[in-house]
């Protein structure tokens, strides 16, 4: 058997023999209960809602699915794989058992790093903008390689098996929320990129210092092979020292990638005036600059 990382390259295999519970039937759980099923391996599903989505339900019924609704029962504890889904709080009484009994809880995202180790990945989080930064890397990438977008931008990461061939893809690009970030283990970006920090969910967290912390994990696997698109205006991102090269940009100095106030520069070479970009505003510069250099780091002209 080899080895990627930590993991086999048979990955799937080696979840046939656990127990695996998805906790949270949301759009990613339930892609995820999909994704698993799909490929011969069973699970336990594990509810706290009521109000379940009919066509989830159906899902669980017409395959003869175990489960519980309408609540989060230690039944999962009897699992080995603890599955999450972004909504599903990693300080919930059960999920909190089950790490200090040192049960692996991840999520989709974790799992697709898992099950396709080999597949370079941009991964994109910030406060503000991700989904739009996102969105612009998928169309420069679409326009010259094969490439899917998902995660929190809107298709949930599991369901790429179902959209795309992924032997054919050359790059998974996706949106990754705080929430998502939570569950990550071994993910490995080849290109991540941390676009700003702000505070948000705070309900969430304990103070910002912990949500900043949240948003670094996105880089914390990466090594030297890998890059780190940064913005250089953000007073929380000046004191990062990832193991991975970094690519800065900038509205106010220059960087590998900058605004002069009329027009985009990379490496020195004017690229796009400002009054090219379909996108307006100078946050939309920032979606842009980042995304010229993603592009460039993958050799895209």
């Amino acid at each position: 058997m080899t080895m990627n990382g930590s993991h086999p390259t048979n990955y799937l295999e080696t979840l046939k023999k656990k127990k695996i519970a998805v906790v949270g039937l949301g759009r990613s759980g339930f892609a995820t209960a999909r994704f698993l099923l799909k490929n011969n391996i069973s699970l336990f599903i594990s509810d706290s809602r009521q109000d379940i989505d009919r066509h989830a339900l159906e899902f669980i019924e017409r395959n003869k699915i175990d489960h519980e609704i309408g609540e989060n029962s230690d039944k999962i504890l009897d699992s080995q794989l603890i599955l999450i889904s972004p909504g599903v709080p990693r300080d919930l009484p059960v999920i909190k058992k089950a790490l200090n009994d040192g049960i692996d809880v991840i999520n989709d995202i974790e799992l697709l790093y898992r099950v396709l180790p080999q597949k370079k990945i941009v991964a994109v989080t910030g406060s503000n903008g991700k989904t739009t930064a996102t969105a612009l890397i998928g169309e420069i990438f679409n326009s010259y390689c094969s490439t899917w977008v998902g995660g929190n931008i809107g298709k949930p990461a599991l369901s790429i098996f179902e959209d795309a061939d992924c032997r054919e893809l050359d790059f998974i690009v996706l949106e990754l929320s705080n929430f998502q970030l939570e569950s990550l283990t071994t993910f490995k970006p080849f290109i991540s990129i941390l676009l700003n920090i702000t505070p948000d969910h705070l309900d969430r967290y304990n103070g910002f210092y912990e949500y900043a912390h949240t948003k670094y994990r996105i880089f914390r696997n990466q090594d030297k092979n890998d890059f780190l698109i940064v913005n250089r205006d953000d007073k929380h991102l000046k004191n990062i020292h990832p193991a991975s090269a970094v690519k800065g940009y900038s509205l106010t100095k220059s960087e590998n990638c900058y605004f002069d106030g009329t027009s985009i520069y990379y490496n020195g070479r004017k690229l796009l005036r400002k009054d090219e970009l379909q996108l307006k505003g100078n946050h939309n510069v920032q979606n842009v600059m980042a995304s010229i250099i993603a592009a460039k780091i993958a050799n895209i002209p």
